[in-house]
């Protein structure tokens, strides 16, 4: 078991998650239409899509040394990917390749957003050798990992949780115990998204585990907050909204990513959990609505989270 007050500061996290290439649209009857040939659709923008990419070039974009464990395909689109996350100072020599397509995630806008994914059913879930994770765990010097749950991560979580690194896990969709199972009980937080299965559904998910398995669980709201179980026993602490003053420049896209990074870096420097749930709140509520993965640094004092 890790003891949480031992815990060095760090400025180097591992980031493990799936990641896609997105395209945003407007028209969803014509991209149905020509049955989700992407090529031919007219876009919005091109971007790279997952909690991985996000948490990790807001990381990267405050100082932290990332690096960053994946599956992308053996395509050029896989080439500009990891170029584009060199660029941003990532570390991307824990990338592994399958044969076939990188995945793709097609982000329809109009009457409200949804997404669809195409190529997902590619990615292996091959696991990745005991021998493999431990050197990527040896040369990034960390005791902090960011994962969310894909199927080929479980040995990942398994095998840090072994090496007394700290593990927050990002759940981002819908909550399933049978599936989650075996990640929860590697983690030393859990992140919940409130948005996404309701804050009544979220709340009583977080007392059963901290019931269960007393893992100090987090459910957030976007920008409008955040609950929080584990920091007083088993009492549901609510953690109101940071900032007041509406941002004119914010964007709900990528608030998750925000907190969770928000939430790590101040772990990694040994921060109580209040704190860094402040500053997970702080990040979530400064998204600039023109970059996805950009923090408005013009609002934040950087040189407190370096």
């Amino acid at each position: 078991m890790i003891n949480e007050n031992k815990l060095k500061q760090s400025n180097s996290i591992l980031v493990v998650g799936d990641c896609f290439y997105e395209s945003t649209v407007v028209s969803s009857k014509l991209f149905e239409s020509l049955k989700y040939d992407i090529d031919f659709i007219p876009k919005i923008y091109d971007s790279y899509g997952g909690a991985a990419v996000g948490v990790s070039m807001l990381l990267a974009q405050i100082g932290k040394t990332v690096y960053i464990k994946t599956y992308l395909g053996n395509d050029k689109t896989s080439l500009v990917f990891k170029k584009k996350l060199r660029k941003k100072r990532i570390n991307t020599k824990g990338i592994m390749h399958f044969d076939g397509q990188t995945p793709r995630c097609i982000n329809i806008t109009c009457k409200g957003s949804r997404k669809i994914f195409l190529d997902q059913t590619k990615v292996p879930n091959n696991i990745p050798s005991e021998l493999l994770v431990i050197n990527w765990f040896k040369k990034s010097n960390s005791k902090y990992l960011y994962m969310t749950c894909p199927p080929w991560a479980k040995n990942i979580a398994y095998l840090a949780k072994k090496n007394d690194i700290f593990i927050v896990t990002d759940i981002q969709a819908d909550f399933d115990e049978k599936y989650h199972n075996d990640f929860i009980l590697c983690s030393n937080i859990v992140l919940l998204s409130a948005n996404i299965i309701g804050i009544n559904k979220a709340k009583n998910i977080m007392e059963k585990l901290y019931r269960k398995y007393k893992i100090k669980t987090i459910a957030t709201i976007g920008i409008n907050g955040c609950y929080a179980i584990g920091i007083n026993g088993h009492e549901i602490i609510y953690f109101p909204q940071q900032n007041k003053v509406k941002n004119p420049n914010y964007s709900g896209l990528g608030a998750g990513d925000a907190f969770g990074a928000g939430l790590i870096s101040a772990i990694s420097e040994n921060k109580s959990l209040y704190q860094a749930i402040n500053r997970g709140q702080i990040f979530a509520e400064n998204m600039l609505k023109t970059d996805y993965y950009r923090l408005n640094i013009k609002n934040l004092n950087i040189n407190n989270y370096r």
